[in-house]
């Protein structure tokens, strides 16, 4: 990832069940997927509308694969 292009952890998301906002790095992972941080629902989707398939992330938050 170039210093130009924006960090994916940065990326604003939205809990349909609770409506709080919040950067994808603060999302819950668990066994049984991702959960909000506010209210523990599994029901997110990105704030903005749109969405970004990645192989991978290597950043300050950590590696995913």
């Amino acid at each position: 990832m170039s210093e130009d292009e924006p960090d994916p952890m940065q990326q604003q998301w939205c809990c349909l069940t609770c409506s709080q906002t919040f950067r994808w790095g603060k999302v819950r992972m668990r066994a049984h997927g991702l959960h909000c941080p506010h209210c523990d629902s599994t029901n997110l989707h990105p704030a903005d509308g749109t969405t970004t398939e990645l192989d991978s992330y290597g950043g300050e938050v950590g590696t995913l694969n």
